[in-house]
């Protein structure tokens, strides 16, 4: 049940502290008696949690390039495809510069909507892109590294109404109006 709730890292503290309760009334009941042994148990115990805390060093990507997005009041901007976490990651970070709503993104949290997106679009279907730019403009951008076989830059260049803004080192980028 871990993987629903909202977040779940608030429970592993709770299971931090009781495993380090327990770790402290296990040391106290397995301490030698003698002063030397005592001291050679506790720096083996030391140096069992540094080694069990140490990081590794993390690994970081390059920040993606900014994009200069069409002046379209209102609009939301969709990065696709939907269901890939890099192309979400990516649409996070340039919303920092654009400050424009998004429409997928990623949190960790993938809600069952965005997979009827994507599903969506992979079949061929794209109504949904119109659905959603029922409300507000969209600035639709197709990442091409991870777009297979251009079938999402297709799918996008023959919706009703689009029209083609640029190319970009990220890939296409078009400007659906609202509908």
């Amino acid at each position: 049940g871990f993987d629903g709730l909202r977040v779940p890292a608030r429970f592993a503290m709770l299971a931090t502290l009781c495993i380090s309760v327990a770790a402290g009334l296990a040391a106290a009941c397995l301490r030698p008696r003698s002063g030397r042994a005592q001291t050679a148990f506790f720096l083996v115990l030391i140096a069992a949690f540094a080694a069990d805390g140490w990081t590794r060093a993390m690994p970081l990507f390059a920040p993606p390039p900014r994009v200069a997005l069409p002046d379209v009041a209102g609009a939301a901007v969709v990065e696709l495809p939907f269901d890939d976490a890099v192309v979400g990651v990516r649409s996070m970070y340039r919303s920092m510069f654009h400050r424009h709503p998004i429409v997928g993104g990623y949190s960790g949290h993938r809600p069952p909507h965005l997979f009827v997106l994507a599903r969506s679009l992979r079949r061929g279907d794209p109504s949904v892109l119109t659905l959603l730019a029922q409300e507000r403009p969209l600035i639709i951008m197709v990442d091409g590294g991870h777009d297979r076989d251009g079938q999402l830059d297709r799918l996008v260049r023959e919706l009703p109404g689009v029209r083609t803004h640029a190319s970009t080192g990220a890939g296409r980028m078009y400007v659906l109006p609202k509908q």
